[in-house]
């Protein structure tokens, strides 16, 4: 097997660029994750509320500071070029369609895992932090914060 090498190693700077964009990516999801549960357990607990309407307020405060993480830090243009970065009005729709079709994705694995195929959900978590993350980063990266000219 040959190996592809760049002269200038501009290949491996991309790639090392794309490690830490996605290293923020996670970074910012943790951070969405920690607000969700911790959120989701304070509601319960000390407001009294029902665990699905915690969840549903849990979950949208979760996707307000992972769109906020991912437009302010994870996805944001260079300085030297704020014009390059597209708006919020047009980032947010589409960032609002990614989270829901994660939300959908996560549920599909753990149907399939769980249901169809009567394995431990287990198997469904490992798929769930492995490989959806993956595709919503592309999803974010290349359509919801996508610069207008890209």
């Amino acid at each position: 097997m040959r190996r592809l090498r760049s002269p200038d190693g501009v290949g491996r700077l991309a790639l090392l660029g794309l490690a830490r964009q996605y290293l923020k990516f996670a970074t910012v999801g943790g951070a969405a994750t920690v607000t969700h549960v911790g959120l989701f357990a304070a509601l319960i607990e000390w407001a009294g509320l029902a665990p699905l309407l915690a969840n549903l307020a849990a979950f949208c405060a979760a996707v307000g500071v992972s769109f906020l993480g991912h437009y302010h830090w994870t996805f944001a243009a260079p300085r030297a070029a704020p014009a390059a970065r597209p708006g919020m009005d047009r980032s947010l729709p589409r960032f609002a369609i990614v989270a829901l079709f994660g939300l959908g994705l996560n549920s599909l694995v753990v149907y399939v895992i769980t249901g169809s195929l009567a394995l431990s959900y287990v198997y469904a978590i490992a798929i769930m932090v492995s490989a959806v993350p993956v595709v919503l980063f592309a999803l974010n990266k290349f359509w919801a914060f996508a610069s207008p000219r890209d």
